[in-house]
């Protein structure tokens, strides 16, 4: 019985851990959004289209 409070406490443990460090934000990616440099200016955005039209699943 002990054993299995153990597991199912650590179970509870390791997913409130995963939960928490799962919705923390990520500074360094919301800097580098594209199109837009650090001085803030617009940078030119390069768009390539390829003929054939979208053959994605």
């Amino acid at each position: 019985m002990p054993r299995k409070c153990f597991l199912i406490v650590l179970l509870l443990a390791i997913s409130l851990s995963l939960l928490l460090f799962g919705c923390g934000t990520d500074q360094a990616r919301d800097d580098q959004k594209p199109g837009v440099a650090k001085g803030g200016e617009q940078q030119q955005v390069d768009i390539i289209r390829l003929a054939g039209g979208d053959w994605g699943c």
